[in-house]
């Protein structure tokens, strides 16, 4: 499990070998004058993935889900987690030692914390963000208690994680970045001098893959590599242990990159002089503390947006990357639909999918672990099958299937639900609200300025109106060839003031889940673009937006209660289908047998 360590003797118990270890951190808590020691999720870049030598709250818990945070006290151990993970969670929690904390249900971790009687919580600052400590620190401050920063990480002492791990970084071409390297440094420093900032840290890696057009592979599903990057007004300091190439700096030429050892980064910043810019929400406390820099500029990354809005080449080659993406998928599906009834498993067709993906050489990975659920298993909204819970695939329920892949010049994202047998009426229902959900965020027209927050309610309007909802976002960026979540833009409740520009791409994924039944979820990836460009004969006006499909994967029709849509609903499915057709099925020429299933999924809707 994530390559970790845990000096686990297999003649001990794994209740007993918990237990030891949480024994051994109570000591050192002792030691070190704390009442509690917070683990969170994250690591000295924020990063959503983390890599194996970070992975803290998974060695110290057991949870191994993207999102939660581990505390632990001399007399209990909480773990905190969202609606994505609570099925996971309860699953892989040892419930003799941990009790597990739903977010929107129970007390927030913060609102938790500051009801306590004067608590001392230690944490290592490299892995609290300057805007998370900020609020913990104000919610204990109110009761007396205090946020410690400990210069060593006791998961560390106790635990044994695996080595940090520099592989090479790889040149990302103008012709699929779109823009070089001195024009995006041009940009940031025009809003650093609006800003009277003179030095700016990166510290998100995707922003410093973007900025640097390089990419790598230091975390698994995200071609990025570890490292900080210091942008000045007239150089830039990276701070990397990746092999460089020659090709490299040849391609970094007339930049005014430099570079120097990882570790060097706090070395650095705290011989900063001038006006420094960092973003709270990425940056770490211990970075915070190690400036000595007076009045900070606390505000967004200026990379964040520039990321998310891609220019006319990135959104080229994110079509393309999907519409390879479609050809695999699909090609798997025609198989899985003619070969399940040989012994196929959740773990089995996830890797023949991965195969049918990396057939294709502008495939360099995937964008993540794939969720293959059968049944049950699909209302576990991140599952992740393993030896333990592998579960073959039969004709007697829905088979949900979440997967991408990160292709030279864009990253995929996609979720579609499979039927082998004959549906129930109440999983055709259950598809057919989902379905109308998906179409009405599909097809929505919102003026300039519209954020995600505003637009979440569109899409679950059908689910409400029959008393289903679904605990994740409606929908997140994606990167060009970069990380499968990205922000600053969402269209979820959680609010948000970042509005939805032309340019953005966005997914489109509602579910419904019940445990102990079945999950549904169909999720296809997006670009914003203007309604006018998209059906210039309405004459609507510039400043109206609009979405455009990038994925082209066939609905399940098999799962469609055509009596619940409109006639409008129904058009819009036999659009989309026909758009598949017209863009998918000349490739697939030379495989008549999948070419001819895809034709009869594509059949219009009556």
């Amino acid at each position: 499990m994530l390559g970790i360590s845990l000096k686990f003797n297999p003649k001990q118990s794994w209740e007993a070998h918990v237990a030891k270890h949480l024994d051994s951190l109570r000591l050192s808590m002792q030691e070190h004058n704390c009442d509690f020691y917070l683990v969170g999720s994250s690591d000295p870049h924020q990063n959503e993935y983390v890599p194996n030598c970070w992975q803290r709250r998974a060695a110290l818990s057991g949870f191994t889900g993207s999102a939660g945070d581990a505390l632990l006290g001399h007399d209990g151990a909480w773990l905190w987690t969202d609606g994505r993970y609570f099925l996971q969670a309860d699953n892989e929690l040892d419930k003799a030692h941990w009790h597990l904390m739903r977010a929107g249900i129970d007390d927030s971790l913060i609102d938790w914390l500051g009801q306590q009687n004067a608590p001392r919580v230690g944490v290592d600052p490299t892995t609290l963000s300057v805007a998370l400590a900020k609020q913990l620190s104000t919610a204990l401050e109110k009761n007396g208690g205090t946020l410690l920063a400990l210069s060593d990480n006791l998961i560390d002492q106790h635990m044994t994680l695996p080595n940090k791990t520099h592989h090479p970084l790889t040149v990302y071409p103008i012709n699929m970045s779109g823009k070089s390297v001195t024009d995006k440094l041009s940009a940031i420093r025009k809003r650093m001098q609006l800003e009277h900032a003179d030095t700016f840290i990166v510290s998100a890696l995707d922003e410093l893959a973007w900025l640097t057009n390089t990419r790598g592979t230091d975390i698994p599903y995200n071609p990025v590599s570890i490292g900080f990057a210091l942008v000045g007004l007239s150089r830039v300091d990276v701070f990397t242990d990746a092999p460089v190439s020659e090709k490299c700096h040849t391609h970094w030429q007339g930049t005014g990159i430099h570079l120097h050892p990882y570790d060097s980064f706090y070395t650095h910043i705290k011989k900063l002089t001038g006006t420094v810019w960092y973003d709270p929400t990425q940056t770490s406390w211990h970075t915070k503390q190690c400036l000595s820099t007076p009045s900070p500029i606390t505000k967004p990354s200026p990379i964040s947006l520039m990321k998310a809005v891609k220019n006319s080449v990135e959104l080229t080659r994110m079509s393309e990357a999907h519409k390879a993406d479609a050809r695999a998928l699909i090609r798997f599906m025609h198989w899985l639909e003619t070969h399940w009834e040989s012994g196929v498993t959740e773990c089995s067709a996830a890797k023949r999918l991965a195969a049918f993906r990396l057939d294709n050489p502008l495939c360099r990975d995937l964008s993540f672990p794939s969720i293959s659920g059968f049944g049950q298993n699909g209302a576990i909204i991140h599952y992740e099958a393993n030896e333990q819970t592998d579960t073959s695939i039969t004709d007697e329920a829905i088979y949900l299937l979440d997967s991408g892949g990160q292709y030279w010049g864009g990253t995929t994202d996609v979720t579609r639900c499979m039927h082998f047998g004959t549906p129930s009426d109440e999983e055709r229902r259950h598809y057919t609200l989902v379905l109308k959900a998906h179409l009405a965020l599909r097809h929505a027209v919102f003026a300039k300025g519209t954020t995600g927050y505003a637009l979440d309610c569109v899409t679950r309007q059908a689910l409400w109106r029959e008393g289903f909802d679904f605990a994740h976002g409606t929908g997140h960026g994606v990167g060009a060839y970069l990380c499968v979540h990205e922000g600053p833009h969402t269209i979820s409740p959680r609010h948000s003031t970042t509005p939805l520009y032309k340019g953005m791409i966005v997914t489109n994924e509602p579910g419904l889940y019940l445990e102990g039944k079945h999950g549904i979820r169909i999720e296809n990836v997006m670009a914003v673009v203007t309604a006018h460009d998209k059906n210039p004969e309405h004459g609507l006006h510039r400043d109206v937006l609009a979405f455009i499909d990038l994925t082209l994967v066939p609905y399940e029709k098999s799962l469609i209660n055509t009596q619940l849509l409109t006639t409008e609903e129904r058009q819009q499915i036999n659009d989309y289908h026909q758009q598949v057709d017209a863009q998918l099925s000349h490739s697939l020429s030379d495989e008549p047998n999948v070419l001819h299933w895809l034709k009869e999924k594509l059949t219009p809707l009556v």
